[in-house]
């Protein structure tokens, strides 16, 4: 919640808004689908 209140995204690496999957990513906001492509090996 901190990550959004700062206007980031937290996710886990399927991109939902979870803290139980065992994986997890926080970004800034304009960042996150970028670095979400990026882990899962895919061109942005």
């Amino acid at each position: 919640i901190l990550v959004e209140e700062a206007g980031g995204r937290f996710t886990d690496l399927a991109g939902a808004f979870t803290i139980y999957s065992g994986t997890a990513l926080g970004t800034n906001g304009r960042l996150h689908d970028l670095a979400l492509a990026v882990i899962r090996g895919h061109s942005p």
